[in-house]
């Protein structure tokens, strides 16, 4: 096992020097830029668990073979062992050899990330607008509870002062009614 590593290494290294040589990184990502939110980005129904999938989904993008995530899958190939400049060298190499450029990963990945802050951007205004209406809608119903906790207060002082009043007349009938009946007797 050891003298394939070690036959790999030097195999490796030696590919390694031939594609510096040929191609900077510069020149395999040229074009790629900044990523710019688009507004064509579709947001999908779903938006649980499955918003990712749904997303690649919705916006024609769950073709998987030239993709960054091919990167990920020749990368998940190599030993965790081996240093990174030789994966990444090795994952370049793989890519060549499937006829898929650096150039093509990097766009297809700033095309993902494009999408995927458009729709989180477009989730967070539908979700800001209604979270707006609702917060509105609250403030209405607790200045429509204030009144009504005014009216109740206003109801109790109302009740509490006319039963005063009732209780008042209610026992100087009933000392006039004990006076009147015990004078005069039946």
């Amino acid at each position: 096992m050891k003298r394939f590593l070690d036959n790999f290494i030097t195999r490796v290294d030696s590919q390694e020097e031939e594609y510096r040589e040929s191609q900077s990184l510069e020149t395999l990502v040229e074009g790629v830029g900044n990523v710019d939110v688009t507004e064509d980005a579709v947001v999908p129904e779903i938006l649980g668990d499955e918003l990712i999938n749904s997303t690649y989904s919705d916006n024609e993008m769950s073709d998987l073979t030239r993709s960054i995530f091919t990167v990920e899958k020749f990368l998940n190939t190599l030993p965790k062992e081996l240093p990174n400049d030789i994966k990444k060298t090795t994952v370049i190499g793989i890519l060549q050899a499937s006829n898929i450029t650096v150039n093509e990963v990097c766009t297809d990945a700033s095309n993902r990330i494009n999408i995927l802050e458009s729709v989180k951007a477009k989730i967070t205004d539908e979700n800001g607008q209604q979270i707006n209406e609702c917060s509105e809608k609250i403030e209405q119903l607790k200045a429509e509870i204030d009144a009504l906790n005014n009216e109740i207060y206003t109801a109790n002082n109302e009740t509490a002062h006319a039963s005063d009043l009732i209780m008042k007349e209610i026992d100087r009938i009933s000392t006039l009614e004990k006076f009147i009946y015990i004078e005069g007797g039946k």
